[in-house]
């Protein structure tokens, strides 16, 4: 409750500090769930009507999304005994997809729990790693694989700080220097696309004890080439997840799993679109880089190799 010690104080805070007051989530007002409610049901149907069929968690998103927050599915009644006040407020869905309400306040409360009682006062970073189509296939249908592979991810990256975030007089002095990081993983892109990728937010350097205690070390230099032997490294380290699962033969072509399952369009994997537009995809597989056998520069710590993207542009210094 807000502190009542100064009256005047008290009546000016509504229009000078904009204190919210509650109002119910109406989503059947707003153009996405209008769009999904008008469309959903004649996709359904042609698929049908095609034999084709959607995959069940897909289904269950969009009827979850469907009765989010619609008090015909059910509602809490909040009452104030102080002012006779009452709010009426809906179920909501809990999806993880795309309902805007519901992915709105689990980030929210995910930030609070990371600012509040996990993340450290020190700098940290984020990196961004991007798969090819084919294996964003792969990922999207093998939760384990996906597992295996964000493990490997993130050993690769703390692997980089443990070795070269201290210079060689600290190492003789910092006992385990030890990195740390909170993944999450995205399943699409801004156009909606299936595209599975991982944000990784790491401390940009690593904790020590040393002599003076525990403590932060933060990273010297952080530089593009140097992230080079990073992506050569999750390159290999992938390859051999690949080869363990069976999607990678052993002289380096895509195989075929005997535990595939089809995935219907639209939730596959797409080609960009101007190898779609052109029809080069036929001619041209190696579509997503013309030379992918060779490490290159997209940007300020934006690298590509092997049809793998890396990001790591974006840094973040510690509140002083």
């Amino acid at each position: 409750m807000l502190p009542n010690t100064n009256a005047g104080h008290f009546r000016g805070l509504h229009s000078e500090y904009h204190v919210a007051i509650y109002e119910r989530h109406q989503p059947e007002k707003t153009i996405l769930y209008q769009t999904v409610a008008r469309a959903w049901p004649k996709i359904s149907l042609e698929y049908a009507v095609e034999g084709e069929t959607i995959p069940r968690h897909v289904e269950a998103e969009f009827d979850r999304y469907q009765r989010c927050g619609i008090l015909d599915y059910g509602f809490v009644r909040l009452y104030c005994k102080a002012c006779d006040a009452e709010r009426l407020v809906g179920f909501s869905c809990k999806g993880r997809s795309f309902c805007p309400s519901c992915g709105a306040r689990r980030r929210d409360q995910t930030a609070e729990r990371l600012v509040g009682d996990v993340w450290p006062v020190a700098n940290a970073r984020q990196w961004v790693l991007s798969f090819p189509h084919q294996v964003r296939y792969w990922l999207s249908r093998d939760t384990a694989l996906f597992t295996d592979v964000m493990s490997a991810v993130t050993g690769v990256i703390a692997n980089f700080y443990e070795n070269y975030t201290l210079s060689c007089e600290e190492r003789a002095k910092v006992y385990a220097p030890s990195a740390g990081a909170v993944s999450f993983v995205q399943l699409f892109g801004s156009s909606l696309v299936l595209n599975p990728h991982l944000h990784m937010i790491f401390l940009d350097g690593v904790y020590g004890r040393g002599s003076d205690g525990l403590r932060f070390y933060p990273h010297p230099s952080f530089t593009t080439e140097g992230m080079f032997d990073v992506l050569y490294a999750i390159h290999d380290r992938l390859s051999a997840v690949f080869r363990r699962r069976g999607y990678v033969r052993d002289d380096g072509e895509a195989g075929e799993p005997e535990h595939t399952e089809d995935i219907s369009m639209p939730f596959r994997p797409r080609a960009p679109k101007a190898y779609r537009r052109k029809g080069r995809l036929l001619d041209h597989p190696n579509y997503q880089h013309s030379d992918p056998d060779q490490m290159s520069m997209e940007g300020w710590c934006n690298i590509r190799y092997k049809w793998l993207s890396l990001h790591a542009g974006v840094a973040m210094l510690a509140a002083a």
